[in-house]
């Protein structure tokens, strides 16, 4: 019974690590729309300049634009999937975190049960795993620490990636 308790307190900090990850990752959408604005500034600027003889400057408002546009839906498509990852890894965390408090009540015959629910809540974590994207070791162990420091773990005791 301990050692489920155990796996299920190292499931919940998993899914806590994952879930300041992604809300890190997801702040960093506005970048792609100051490059969005940016570019629109500057091919209004452009467009301002006599256009009859200045051919060239049309190529150049051209490729601004497509920059922009391309921008756009590249920071579109990073949010919502690190929106995304958030709230599964969020709904993760709610289901195992409720499995906690079940194990905590239980009863010694109710051990098996349990194990099956651990079972599928890992397999759910598997499949969030292998939806993502190579992390930044950095950004994951900062998140790790984080984890743990809001669970109370005193800063002597996380353990450093170096």
């Amino acid at each position: 019974m301990e050692n489920l308790s155990t796996n299920f307190y190292e499931l919940s900090v998993t899914c806590e690590m994952n879930q300041y990850y992604h809300q890190y990752e997801m702040m960093w959408w506005w970048w792609g729309y100051m490059i969005v604005v940016l570019a629109v500034i500057i091919s209004a600027s452009i467009t301002a300049v006599n256009w009859d003889s200045r051919g060239w400057l049309r190529k150049c408002n051209i490729v601004i634009l497509v920059i922009a546009i391309t921008s756009l839906m590249f920071t579109l498509y990073h949010y919502t999937f690190y929106k995304g990852m958030f709230n599964d890894w969020s709904t993760l965390r709610q289901n195992v975190d409720n499995s906690r408090i079940l194990v905590a009540e239980a009863a010694p015959e109710d051990v098996l049960r349990l194990g099956k629910i651990y079972e599928v809540l890992s397999e759910n974590k598997g499949r969030l795993n292998s939806r993502e994207y190579a992390p930044k070791e950095w950004l994951l162990q900062q998140s790790f620490e984080k984890a743990l420091r809001a669970r109370g773990v005193e800063e002597k005791d996380i353990p450093k990636n170096e």
